[in-house]
């Protein structure tokens, strides 16, 4: 038989039938794919469908056996569509902001030992961090003085895994609210 051009990829093979036009099944596929996307969608929900059940089980039992792979194929995935993944949960939240709200209230007031931990935490942090030297009347003045919507802020966090600073008076900084609350203990300039 004579050599033939394969309709997908274009490269030369030899064919084996009369009727073969192209050089390998997965050519075949990806031909029809790109002809009826939403015929090969459909396809494959339908099979799904069919064989949920046997599929579901075929993925947990690969699951655990190569733990360690899907996971690390996972956090890959999650890290290179990291911006992504921001954007949608910034989206959800914003979606969902009176629920969200409100689940956040009713936790607070099931849990109030979590919120209770979290202000001793930080209170003794900050006690750690207040040094002989420091003038606590200019302290209170500068938390006292905080125009509303604002948040008084520590410039060099208290708590941070490079520096940690100081409860001092030329520590303290007035930030907006959403800009304190996105800048956490970070340390920036």
């Amino acid at each position: 038989m004579q050599d033939r051009i394969c309709k997908n990829c274009e490269e030369v093979f030899t064919p084996n039938r009369i009727d073969k036009v192209f050089c390998k099944r997965l050519c075949k596929d990806k031909f029809h794919r790109k002809q009826n996307p939403n015929t090969h969608k459909q396809y494959r929900k339908k099979h799904y469908l069919k064989h949920k059940d046997k599929i579901l089980v075929d993925r947990k039992k690969y699951h655990l056996k190569n733990r360690d792979k899907v996971l690390k194929y996972l956090n890959d995935y999650y890290y290179k569509n990291f911006e992504y993944y921001q954007k949608a949960r910034s989206k959800h939240y914003q979606d969902n902001l009176e629920y969200n709200k409100e689940y956040a209230r009713k936790y607070r007031k099931e849990n109030p030992q979590v919120h209770r931990t979290a202000n001793a935490k930080r209170k003794a942090i900050q006690l750690r961090a207040i040094p002989k030297f420091a003038n606590l009347e200019k302290i209170k003045k500068i938390y006292k003085n905080c125009p509303k919507g604002y948040h008084v802020d520590h410039i060099i966090p208290l708590n941070n895994p490079i520096v940690c600073g100081l409860h001092v008076e030329w520590n303290l900084q007035y930030l907006s609210v959403k800009d304190n609350c996105s800048k956490g203990n970070k340390l920036i300039f």
